[in-house]
């Protein structure tokens, strides 16, 4: 999963809905430069609680998906997560919930300012290289509007509104409006990265017993099947895991509701589902297919525009990821990995030992 995106929009952040920080044990925030060892220290510790039977939400990075940017322990109440930009975190309650661990801490500063211009220039080069990116992707969602909009002009709402009772019939049970309503928790299940567009579908929905389809071509009509299910579901008081879309980061592209043990999954390029499905509801369902022959030239050259910007934006990523691993090869040199595992037994003492059965 990834709690960050790169979006239209630009970044946008939902490491506020990893957990709520009241709601948390303990919430460790790791600062420190490129190359200081977060993401091993957190890969680690994930290791570390699997290995003692806890349950592990790994969140990876949008701009390098090998590495991660936070790892939460459901059960246990614990997350760690990089405080770094463009997603700075700051202490809610210092001492009392959150705790920084500034990895900056143990490098060679001396050694570092001697190569000052160096990292100065490269994140100059970081910061176009994102610009440009950020750019290509608002181009892409243009063009994606344009051809969302011819799909919406044959779309049948009627019938989109009867698949939607549909869906909420076979996906809900039966129930009153909740005195108080579920709690609603925002993530990406999948983000644009330097590699491309990438998911992690199976961690977000894997542990579902029963997985619901939405299929159908790009628009509104997707969309609205799956968020009319979530505010539903939220009224009866059901908890929802909304997953949103970082081509459309404002709209919800997959549900998980834990207490029932289901998945809604739009299921279409580039995050087609991998499992069965108890059911598929197709969008398509509702369109005026004599309507779309007509138009079929006009979305094909649209798509393809959108596919040349989005490509043009994914080698901008893949830049700024290049620069990243230039400006990481100054710091490693610096860092003294001895002391950072120090950190990281420390932290494993002080996450883990409390639990029953650890010591």
């Amino acid at each position: 999963m990834f709690a960050g995106s790169n979006t239209p929009r630009g970044f946008v952040s939902f490491f506020d809905q990893i957990v709520p920080r009241r709601d948390a044990r303990r919430f460790i925030i790791l600062k420190g430069g490129p190359g200081t060892g977060k993401s091993t220290l957190m890969r680690r510790l994930a290791e570390e609680g699997e290995a003692l039977g806890l349950e592990v939400e790994r969140f990876h990075c949008s701009s390098d998906p090998d590495s991660l940017d936070a790892v939460f322990f459901p059960r246990a109440g614990f997350a760690v997560v990089d405080g770094t930009s463009p997603h700075v975190i700051d202490p809610e309650f210092p001492g009392a919930v959150d705790e920084i661990v500034h990895l900056g801490l143990h490098w060679d500063e001396a050694g570092l300012r001697a190569h000052r211009e160096e990292i100065a220039a490269l994140r100059d080069e970081i910061r176009r290289a994102y610009r440009r990116a950020y750019r290509y992707l608002a181009a892409a969602r243009t063009v994606q509007d344009e051809i969302e909009a011819v799909y919406g002009e044959l779309l049948d709402w009627g019938r989109v509104n009867a698949m939607a009772e549909e869906l909420a019939a076979a996906a809900l049970p039966q129930r009153p409006p909740a005195a108080a309503p579920g709690r609603i928790r925002r993530l990406f299940a999948g983000a644009v990265t330097p590699k491309g567009p990438l998911h992690f579908l199976s961690d977000a929905a894997g542990g579902a017993r029963r997985v619901l389809l939405i299929t159908g071509p790009p628009g509104p009509a997707r969309a609205s099947l799956v968020e009319s299910l979530v505010r539903l579901a939220a009224v009866r008081g059901w908890d929802v895991e909304c997953f949103h879309c970082p081509f459309a980061p404002d709209r919800v592209e997959h549900a998980v509701i834990p207490g029932l043990g289901l998945a809604v999954v739009t299921s279409a390029p580039p995050h087609a589902w991998p499992g069965r499905a108890e059911r598929v509801f197709d969008a398509g369902r509702a369109l005026d297919a004599g309507g779309l022959g007509s138009r079929r030239r006009e979305l094909k050259e649209a798509e393809d525009e959108r596919s040349r910007l989005f490509s043009l934006a994914v080698a901008a990523l893949s830049e700024a990821r290049a620069c990243h691993a230039r400006l990481e090869r100054y710091y490693v040199p610096h860092m003294d990995f001895a002391a950072v595992d120090g950190v990281a037994a420390l932290l494993r003492e002080k996450l883990f030992s409390s639990l029953p059965g650890v010591s």
